[in-house]
């Protein structure tokens, strides 16, 4: 599914995120196979000073659900929403999702935690079409979508039935070209309500 489906009308803003090796694990529920650590499947949004902003209006309800905070478990702040997808009847599909706010041990690191249980998060294009992201597109309803982009469809490969607009599509290529660290994921936004974007 990408924004041109008619099920999704007027794109407002999105967030971007590089599906990495380790994330790919993450979605079919496979931790690190090491015992050191480093297995948990959620996905993770570095850069919080810059994404935090544009991740509240995607997910702009709070709810109080107990956590581990300081030490001490007890209520505290989760972002909601829900994300839409289109499923192969061409009906529209909906479930909730919550956006973790940094924790003790992830202070600068907003997630979405087991992203495998969540059906809108299991389509992944296949490593052979090259690197590729998870979008989170928010459209004029104010409806959150979930789409995963290849490096060959966002390029517009002619093997591809996905059809990305091309503001979108050359700035998430933009950002897979000119990230700070190979190593890290490119990450980034793109707001058209405020004309304001950014990708590290």
């Amino acid at each position: 599914m990408n924004t041109s489906d008619k099920a999704f009308y007027g794109l407002k803003r999105l967030v971007f995120r590089e599906v990495m090796p380790g994330d790919r694990l993450k979605v079919v529920a496979k931790s690190n196979k090491t015992k050191s650590g480093g297995g948990a499947r959620d996905l993770r949004f570095s850069k919080m000073e810059k994404l935090l902003p544009i991740l509240e209006k995607l997910f702009p309800k709070v709810e109080k659900r107990v956590r581990l905070r300081g030490g001490v478990r007890g209520p505290a702040d989760v972002r909601v929403t829900d994300l839409h997808w289109v499923d192969e009847r061409g009906s529209v599909r909906s479930e909730e999702v919550a956006l973790e706010l940094p924790t003790d041990g992830r202070k600068k690191e907003p997630r979405i935690a087991t992203v495998h249980r969540y059906e809108s998060f299991s389509d992944l294009p296949p490593e052979t079409e090259g690197q590729a992201v998870t979008i989170l597109a928010q459209d004029a309803e104010g409806r959150v979508w979930p789409f995963t982009a290849s490096e060959a469809s966002l390029r517009g490969h002619k093997s591809q039935t996905e059809s990305w607009d091309p503001d979108v599509a050359n700035y998430i290529l933009e950002a897979l070209k000119e990230k700070e660290r190979k190593t890290d994921a490119a990450i980034g936004y793109i707001d058209y309500d405020s004309s304001d974007r950014f990708h590290n």
